[in-house]
C-alpha cells in the first residue's frame, strides 16, 4: 500500500535548488519515491506510511519551507485517508458480513449486535497482540486512561479479547456492556481532542502492524460500539 502526499515548497529559485532538495530527500528511507514539479514547486511523495510534514521539513535546507495549499488539502482525503483506511474498511466489512451470516436463519437485531461486538473485539485484539509494544505507544498518545496509567495499554487487548468471547457466548452481558461503554467513551474523548488539535498521529485500533491515521473513522467506529452497548442495556 503506497500513500501519496503533496506539499508546496517555498524558496525554490532555480534548478540547483531542486537538485539540492532531491539530494536531501533521497536520504530518507521512509520515502519510496518523490517528484518535484519545476513549474509549480509541488512536491509529491510516495511512502508506505503517512509522513509528518515537520520530519520532511527537517531534511531540507533552512531556506526551503513546506506549506499546505489547496491541492494538498484536496488530496489529503482522497489519496491519504481513503488509501490508508482501506484495511480498516475491509476488516469492518468482514465483521459486518460475518455477523449477518451468523444470524441469517433466526434474525434478531440484538443477537446481530452482540455478535458484531464480539467479533469486533476479538479481531481487533488479534492485531494488537501482533505488536503489543507499538500498540501501547500509539494508544498512549490519545487515550486519556493510558496517558495516566501506561500499563493499562498492555491490559487493553486482553480486555478486548475477554469482552469478545463473553459477547459471543452471551455471558455476563450487562457487565460487558458497561465495560464497553466506559473504555470506549474514554477513548472517544481522547480521539475528539486529538482531531480538534489536528494532531498527525496514528490510530492504535489495529496495533502497530497496520499503520492507520487517526481520523473521523476511528471516532465513528467507537460511537457505533458505544451506541450498540447503550441500546442493548436499555432495550434488554
Amino acid at each position: 500500500m503506497v500513500i501519496k502526499q503533496y506539499f508546496k515548497i517555498v524558496g525554490i529559485t532555480c534548478k540547483n535548488c531542486i537538485r539540492d532538495i532531491s539530494r536531501s530527500l533521497k536520504i530518507s528511507s521512509d520515502i519510496i519515491k518523490f517528484n518535484i514539479d519545476e513549474k509549480t514547486h509541488t512536491l509529491e511523495i510516495h511512502s508506505r506510511n503517512i509522513l509528518d510534514k515537520k520530519n520532511i521539513q527537517g531534511l531540507l535546507n533552512e531556506k526551503f519551507s513546506l506549506v499546505d495549499h489547496d491541492f494538498d488539502k484536496q488530496n489529503s482525503f482522497n489519496n491519504v485517508k481513503l488509501t490508508a483506511l482501506f484495511p480498516l474498511i475491509l476488516i469492518l466489512s468482514f465483521i459486518i458480513i460475518s455477523s449477518i451470516l451468523l444470524n441469517i436463519d433466526n434474525f434478531k437485531i440484538e443477537n446481530l449486535m452482540f455478535d458484531y461486538m464480539g467479533l469486533f473485539f476479538i479481531v481487533f485484539s488479534f492485531f494488537k497482540f501482533l505488536d503489543l509494544k507499538s500498540f501501547v505507544i500509539a494508544f498512549k498518545k490519545y487515550d486519556p486512561i493510558c496517558k495516566q496509567f501506561f500499563y493499562y495499554g498492555y491490559t487493553y487487548p486482553f480486555v478486548e479479547l475477554a469482552l469478545g468471547g463473553l459477547f459471543l457466548f452471551r455471558l455476563y452481558t450487562l457487565l460487558c456492556l458497561i465495560t464497553t461503554i466506559i473504555i470506549l467513551t474514554a477513548t472517544t474523548y481522547g480521539v475528539v481532542k486529538s482531531l480538534k488539535r489536528k494532531e498527525n498521529i496514528e490510530c492504535a485500533c489495529l496495533g502497530g502492524v497496520l499503520k492507520l491515521p487517526l481520523t473521523e473513522a476511528t471516532l465513528i467506529e467507537n460511537i457505533v460500539m458505544v451506541t450498540m452497548a447503550m441500546s442493548l442495556i436499555v432495550f434488554n
